[in-house]
């Protein structure tokens, strides 16, 4: 807010200058240019830019004023104000925050149902989605986007959504961490594999306290479900599990309360430390017979 301040006082004095001082138009008002830019570093959210910014505002404003006092001081007093020659200052491009440059590249678009999802590029062909910013609550992931497949979600992309349903297209290979944590009202997740699914693995804390979720049933081909993916999923009564299926991580299902049942695949290998802790409902499991590597406290209640 201090910045603004002055940078006001700063145009506020450039003003004063035009008018006491015409021979230094073009510069006063190529000096307005650069506080402007300034500024858009300054509101910008890289801490680097804006400290940098901000010394080189302070720095102006210091040499603005004594610019102004000298100058309203040996003014020539007139009665009429003198004519100014207006020149147009060469426009120069805003220089663009060091945040946004470096933030991958991302598409909105016009008025259909895709424009609802933010993505970044992955190659010339495929996208991640990191983002939905729309209202539907039965949600459908389009198989592309602009000609562009749909093969990963990203990181966080639908955490703490008000979404109640989604359908992950065949096209996904990965669902990242924290994808769909915190989506209280999700009760439903179908996996679409009418031509086979790409799906392989289900990152940490992807599905995290999505309370109402009620079963799942992963598509074949799927490799890793990793630590926490759905811990505190407490209505979930049943989970179908690939037989492609070969590690499950470390509390992956955790405190799912609802759940009685559990038939694990034999190609399950990898076992991490509490994978069905405090999942105190749970009477009956089917044990892998492929199992090389269990941690502790698997069953621990």
């Amino acid at each position: 807010m201090k910045i603004l301040m002055k940078t006001i006082s700063i145009l506020l004095c450039v003003a004063m200058t035009v008018v006491v001082m015409p021979v230094e138009f073009t510069a006063r008002q190529n000096a307005i240019y650069k506080v402007q830019r300034q500024v858009e570093k300054i509101l910008s959210e890289n801490a680097l830019a804006r400290t940098a910014a901000a010394e080189e505002v302070n720095e102006f404003y210091t040499a603005e004023v004594e610019f102004v006092t000298t100058a309203v001081e040996e003014a020539p007093v007139s009665e009429e104000p003198a004519e100014v020659p207006v020149e147009e200052a060469a426009e120069e491009p805003a220089e663009a925050p060091a945040a946004l440059s470096d933030m991958p590249e991302v598409y909105f678009e016009g008025e259909s149902a895709e424009t609802e999802f933010a993505y970044t590029t992955i190659d010339a062909s495929s996208i991640s989605i990191t983002g939905y910013y729309g209202t539907e609550t039965d949600l459908v992931i389009p198989e592309s986007i602009n000609g562009l497949t749909v093969k990963t979600i990203g990181n966080n992309a639908f955490r703490s959504t008000a979404i109640t349903s989604v359908v992950i297209p065949a096209t996904v290979t990965a669902i990242g961490n924290a994808a769909f944590q915190y989506c209280e009202s999700l009760a439903e997740v179908t996996f679409s594999a009418e031509n086979g699914a790409a799906l392989t693995t289900i990152g940490s804390y992807a599905f995290e306290e999505c309370y109402a979720l009620k079963a799942m049933v992963f598509p074949e081909g799927l490799t890793t479900i990793n630590n926490h993916a759905f811990k505190n999923c407490t209505a979930m009564a049943e989970i179908t599990f690939p037989s492609t299926l070969t590690t499950i991580g470390q509390y992956a299902i955790e405190a799912c309360t609802s759940l009685t049942e559990v038939s694990l695949p034999d190609s399950v290998t990898s076992m991490g430390t509490g994978v069905f802790m405090f999942c105190t409902s749970l009477a009956k499991v089917n044990y892998p017979k492929g199992l090389t590597s269990a941690g502790s406290d698997i069953f621990y209640d």
